[in-house]
């Protein structure tokens, strides 16, 4: 017998049987309809034949064909055991596209996972994980702010406004790769991001630190690029915070606490091309890093605090 995987030229899945009329033309029974060609067969001196549709569910795949010198057609017990090799073919063929395609449907979920939440909370999830709910002792959080954004996109067409905001993004994703940083989300014109919360860091601090600079830094150079009037303004803060997966039909990777309060504060009370940290991130990083004082911010909750410019890296003799 021959298999044919899919449909040749000029070759009609809906023929149920011909037989050889002695020749070497076959002709269709009146079960079946339209045209059949049979070269194959007859080149092969082939004068009799069966062919019945290969299905792998509803749908058509192919077609089983049996064949013999013999001028005598397929019926009975002969045509019975062809159509029931084809039924078995038909569900493994159907079996293993069913199988093709849950493979790709979990390669696509898989794939969304890791674009919504952290890779080590997307592993978490899948391994089954229902409920993601984390405390950190040791983070820092970072907010970077798009200054004058909102008077640009109300005068900018759509397509701008967007172009614009993409190209911010992606400057800042980049940059959170080469420090070690994860991006948590986006708020408007705002970026968030977090250091030492589901990624392991060293210093949680130090790698937000480099990563402000490196960010203004990138920044300044599109604003000339673009002689844009846009500037950003950035803050953050160092501390505990709790860090988890909410959400329904749409889930998403938020953090929560003090920390992030202030962080969003410092960003709030800063300086338009500025880095603004707490007290507590000039103490850890006094050692290693340039600051100079700001002044003071008011912050629910806490009352004034005060606020350091980061200004670079120490210069080492």
């Amino acid at each position: 017998g021959l298999v044919r995987q899919g449909q040749r030229e000029g070759f009609q899945l809906l023929a149920s049987r011909v037989v050889s009329e002695g020749t070497g033309k076959f002709k269709k029974d009146e079960e079946s309809s339209g045209e059949v060609e049979w070269q194959e067969h007859i080149e092969q001196g082939l004068n009799s034949a069966v062919a019945v549709p290969l299905k792998a569910g509803p749908a058509t795949i192919g077609v089983l064909s049996a064949a013999r010198k013999e001028i005598q057609p397929f019926e009975g017990a002969e045509l019975g055991s062809v159509k029931q090799l084809t039924g078995l073919l038909g569900d493994a063929f159907g079996i293993q596209r069913f199988i093709a395609q849950l493979h790709g449907e979990l390669e696509v979920t898989d794939a969304l996972l890791l674009d919504i939440l952290p890779p080590s909370v997307a592993k978490r999830m899948k391994e089954g994980e229902k409920l993601i709910a984390d405390r950190v002792d040791d983070a820092a959080v970072l907010f970077c702010d798009l200054a004058g954004f909102t008077s640009y996109s109300s005068k900018a067409e759509p397509e701008q406004v967007v172009a614009m905001l993409d190209e911010f993004f992606q400057i800042l994703e980049k940059e959170c790769h080469k420090h070690g940083v994860e991006k948590i989300k986006t708020i408007g014109d705002c970026f968030m991001a977090a250091s030492g919360v589901t990624m392991e860091v060293d210093d949680p601090a130090n790698a937000m630190a480099s990563y402000a600079v490196g960010a203004l830094a990138k920044m300044k150079e599109l604003q000339q690029e673009r002689d844009a009037a846009l500037n950003v303004r950035i803050g953050f803060a160092v501390g505990p915070l709790v860090g988890g997966v909410i959400g329904g039909e749409r889930l998403f990777f938020d953090i929560w606490g003090d920390t992030v309060n202030t962080a969003s504060r410092m960003e709030s009370n800063g300086q338009e091309g500025a880095i603004a940290c707490t007290a507590a991130a000039y103490e850890r990083l006094k050692d290693r890093w340039q600051f100079e004082a700001m002044g003071k911010a008011s912050v629910k909750g806490k009352g004034e605090v005060e606020m350091w410019r980061l200004l670079g890296p120490l210069k080492t003799a």
